[in-house]
């Protein structure tokens, strides 16, 4: 069975954490839900559960974290993840990032960059996006992200498909 974590921080993400769990339940997937603490909380099981899973959604509602992005609880989580990369092994695990009120900033996703895992492309990130980083159809497209964080991270996981490479 292919395990997806949802990790998730802020107001207003409610609906589309359910949208990205439909869409990974229907494909068959163990789900856990973890909300970041807020302030300087312990991230340990946050990580845990991102160390048991083969895909990850990270979801945020970064409106209120535009002017302290090093206070972002999403920022903590990547930076953690990074400083303590070698005992993570994230390197055959999907990672999806969902932001809602603003796109993904550059930084947001170098973070997640640095914890050498596969990035899946989100509505965040999709040209139909307006500046807030919400496409027509949300529900709908969050639920698809979730059918295809959960295929992906299942393929990869499966002995029987062939492993995907780094190029170069």
């Amino acid at each position: 069975m292919t395990r997806v974590v949802i990790v998730f921080s802020g107001e207003g993400v409610e609906s589309t954490v359910a949208a990205l769990r439909t869409g990974a339940a229907a494909e068959g997937a163990g789900i856990r839900l973890r909300r970041l603490p807020g302030g300087g909380g312990a991230l340990d099981e946050v990580l845990e559960a991102i160390v048991w899973a083969d895909g990850v959604a990270l979801v945020g509602d970064v409106r209120s974290d535009q002017d302290d992005p090093a206070g972002q609880p999403i920022r903590r989580l990547l930076d953690a993840g990074a400083a303590r990369r070698e005992r993570l092994l994230l390197d055959r695990t999907v990672v999806v990032v969902r932001t809602v009120g603003a796109r993904p900033t550059p930084e947001l996703l170098r973070g997640v960059f640095s914890w050498d895992c596969l990035l899946l492309a989100s509505p965040s990130l999709w040209p139909s996006a307006d500046a807030s980083g919400r496409a027509a159809g949300d529900a709908v497209a969050d639920e698809v992200l979730g059918r295809r964080l959960a295929r992906l991270a299942g393929a990869l996981r499966s002995a029987a498909h062939p492993t995907l490479r780094r190029a170069g």
